[in-house]
């Protein structure tokens, strides 16, 4: 990949969509964007070449393992992009499907340009950022604010707060239905977006939602619920003051 490759990013959740281009604008490469796996086919397809894909791994109705084995199956060097996969939290049960799929690796969430260009010197999982007792990771948040300036970052944290506040309403919602799946994919989405905005030990409870949801643990998933519940507006309040805005 050159420093001005052509990339396109395919994340059905805005927050981590829009993060990851700017960033990688702001890194000097030309970027596109799908929201699902069916418009990132088609955009491989008809809108290409691409240097790389970043797929995210859940997206609604196809997921990333099912878009890159379709993309691979597209004929000429459309089928031979490089495509690394993008997630929230790491499940080693997926390696085979990924591998399978011609993916080069998977890069956890929150997406920085530094993981990416190790990530492509050395293949592997890169890591999440360890969270610490802070609702805020403020170096991180730092970064950002550097590369995309204090305007876009509060544009950011408004869309957040407009997304994973309707994410946030569902969960109970869900819960009390009994769809534990439904429950976990959202709780997934509030993951990477809280994620992508440095918040995380947001994003780790609600990574906890998506585990206990997995395992059909009611109790664990109503329990983390209400903890996310108390947890996201007061993380909210410390993003928009690390921002220099009142909540």
């Amino acid at each position: 990949m050159t420093a001005r490759s052509r990339i396109l990013v395919v994340d059905d959740n805005e927050v981590n969509r829009t993060v990851a281009a700017d960033l990688l604008q702001h890194s000097g490469h030309r970027v596109a964007t799908a929201e699902d796996g069916l418009a990132a086919i088609i955009a491989v397809r008809d809108g290409g070449p691409f240097d790389l894909v970043l797929l995210d791994m859940c997206m609604p109705g196809m997921d990333g393992i099912e878009a890159a084995e379709a993309i691979r199956a597209l004929p000429g060097p459309a089928g031979a992009v490089p495509i690394i996969l993008l997630t929230a939290t790491l499940v080693a049960e997926d390696e085979p499907r990924w591998r399978r799929a011609g993916i080069l690796g998977c890069l956890v969430k929150p997406f920085r340009p530094d993981h990416l260009a190790a990530f492509l010197t050395k293949p592997a999982a890169v890591p999440a950022a360890e969270s610490g007792p802070a609702l805020v990771a403020a170096s991180d948040l730092a970064l950002d604010l550097a590369a995309l300036g204090r305007e876009r970052m509060v544009g950011l944290a408004e869309l957040f707060r407009r997304s994973s506040g309707g994410d946030l309403a569902q969960l109970p919602v869900l819960l009390g239905q009994g769809k534990l799946a439904e429950a976990g994919a959202v709780a997934h989405r509030m993951a990477g977006a809280a994620a992508s905005l440095h918040l995380h030990p947001l994003s780790a409870l609600c990574r906890e939602i998506e585990s206990a949801a997995r395992a059909q643990n009611h109790t664990l998933a109503a329990e983390r619920i209400t903890a996310v519940s108390g947890l996201w507006p007061r993380s909210l309040e410390a993003l928009m003051q690390a921002l220099g805005e009142g909540a």
